[in-house]
């Protein structure tokens, strides 16, 4: 079975970053808080993230040096933006005094890694990635990986509906997690036959049935279940419906990013891990804290959903370019390993 690189041409790259960009900002203002677009956000925006690491994901390496290379661009940062963000915490929490103790608590939820901050998510995807590599390997056929995919992803549906709980590392995630991702490993190896639907006139009307079937087969879930998909909290919704609109959330992200590559989100894309990992434990409370302290708030405006909407935008629009000075500043000394490289 031929696998397809990302790194084999220049358009995937393009689309592929273009669309972990967009993930990015839709990550940073549901964070925000945009009242009822934060409902639309989360029905897709976490599948998009696995979905591409499922696309990218590649078994070329024998075992060892595979858990190697993603020790080094997920592990390592892991720890390495965590420990900055832990010292954010200490110097907000405990203003009046870090001791050892405060530091040793806040490191141990790091380590074990019970839905810690944004920094659940990379936990969860290097054990993903392990996990996966040794079921493409055992399994070898498409079929046989999608029937033992699907048995993990219903596993984790019955976890939770019995009120499965949270595990170290956010194994559990893994579960219902692996669907999408192997929707991405799908995605790359049947690429090449069905790329005409995400390209030219086809994909204008593709976008607006997937679009549709989103927001309507998301919407119903909500109703039904009185609930949405939040994988940090392990809610999936009605999972028949909330799965569809996951998946047609994706693909309208997947088209949009063949149509347009804007260079400033394809960066962020590229170096998406700082973006993600630093913009709600640091970078919130940080520009909110200095926008309060020069009298720009969102307080006299919570009523107005446009005014809101600006404001919040302008927002993300401070936290993308602390983010992008921060990721260069990084990248460009000797402390690079933090961010993978």
């Amino acid at each position: 079975m031929k696998e397809i690189s990302y790194m084999e041409t220049q358009m995937r790259i393009d689309w592929v970053d273009m669309a972990k960009g967009y993930g990015i900002l839709f990550a940073i203002l549901a964070h925000l808080g945009v009242g009822i677009a934060d409902i639309w956000i989360y029905t897709f925006h976490m599948p998009l993230f696995f979905f591409l690491s499922g696309y990218v994901f590649s078994t070329k390496y024998e075992y060892r040096a595979f858990v190697k290379r993603k020790c080094k661009s997920l592990i390592v940062p892991y720890f390495s933006l965590g420990f900055i963000m832990i010292l954010f915490q200490l110097a907000i929490d405990y203003r009046e005094g870090i001791t050892i103790y405060s530091f040793t608590i806040l490191f141990l939820k790091l380590s074990v890694q019970i839905r810690y901050m944004t920094l659940w998510y990379i936990a969860c995807l290097f054990w993903l990635n392990i996990v996966f590599y040794i079921i493409v390997r055992k399994c070898r056929h498409m079929n046989r990986i999608f029937l033992f995919v699907s048995g993990m992803f219903l596993t984790g549906l019955i976890y939770y509906h019995f009120g499965g709980i949270a595990l170290p590392w956010n194994i559990d995630v893994i579960l219902p997690a692996s669907l999408f991702f192997f929707g991405g490993y799908w995605f790359q190896n049947n690429y090449e036959r069905i790329r005409v639907y995400f390209t030219g006139k086809k994909s204008v009307i593709c976008f607006l049935v997937f679009g549709i079937i989103n927001v309507c087969f998301g919407a119903i879930g909500v109703i039904i279940s009185g609930k949405g998909l939040e994988m940090y909290v392990s809610s999936y919704g009605f999972p028949p419906f909330t799965i569809m609109s996951a998946f047609a959330g994706i693909f309208c992200t997947i088209i949009f990013s063949h149509w347009f590559t804007i260079k400033f989100i394809r960066y962020i894309g590229q170096n998406s891990l700082i973006y993600y990992a630093w913009h709600q434990a640091i970078m919130i409370p940080l520009v909110r804290w200095g926008l309060k302290n020069t009298g720009i708030t969102s307080d006299n405006i919570a009523d107005n959903y446009v005014c809101l909407l600006v404001y919040r935008l302008f927002e993300l629009l401070i936290i993308i370019l602390i983010l992008t000075l921060c990721h260069i500043i990084i990248s460009n000394t000797r402390f690079k390993f933090m961010i993978g490289k």
